[in-house]
């Protein structure tokens, strides 16, 4: 796909879906961001992922070893 140009159409492709062919419609050019520029984003993301493993494992515990009591009345 790399190598088609805009325009071009690709081989036949076979997929889990099927069998596909593709045409190159337009081609946008490559941009990299500063690390600057996603330093916060990705401190943030780093620490979302530092939190899920470590709350997921002791809320599943929780929630398995919980005793809970029924303590409304018979309807």
């Amino acid at each position: 796909m790399k190598d088609l140009k805009k325009g071009g159409v690709s081989e036949i492709i076979k997929s889990d879906d099927g069998y596909h062919i593709l045409k190159i419609e337009n081609r946008v050019p490559r941009s990299m961001k500063k690390f600057s520029e996603v330093r916060d984003e990705l401190q943030k993301f780093v620490m979302a992922v530092k939190v899920q493993k470590r709350v997921g494992p002791w809320l599943l515990n929780l929630v398995e070893t919980a005793e809970i009591k029924k303590n409304l009345p018979d309807e």
